[in-house]
């Protein structure tokens, strides 16, 4: 495992230590040791550039939290969607089951009708 860790001052604030290690990652995730130990000058040059655009971090890190907000939202509709299809399985199933019952309720009364009339003819 390997661990991170950016030292900033405080008033560069946290978005650009956090887009600093993304573009680092995004940089380094896929090469080799050794293409990573030859890319180590460029360091400085990503966190000067981050330094540099705190204008363009800051919104990239807004944009993020709206597709990480829309993301939430998506998952959020979704499961009300399952609920909502669930829900309406339950109730056709017991539709069928009620009018099942009163079918056979009205067909034992007609029944019971047809019985005493014919007792009585």
């Amino acid at each position: 495992m390997v661990v991170y860790c950016v030292v900033a001052v405080e008033s560069i604030g946290r978005q650009v230590p956090i887009a600093y290690i993304e573009r680092v990652l995004r940089m380094i995730s896929r090469n080799t040791v050794e293409e990573r130990l030859l890319q180590l000058p460029k360091l400085k040059e990503q966190m000067q550039y981050c330094v540099d655009h705190p204008e363009e971090i800051s919104k990239i890190a807004k944009v993020k939290a709206q597709v990480l907000d829309r993301g939430e939202k998506i998952e959020l509709l979704v499961d009300k969607t399952e609920n909502l299809r669930s829900q309406a399985q339950d109730f056709r199933t017991q539709g069928t089951q009620m009018r099942r019952k009163m079918w056979l309720q009205n067909m034992k009364i007609k029944l019971i009708v047809l019985a005493i009339i014919v007792a009585l003819i």
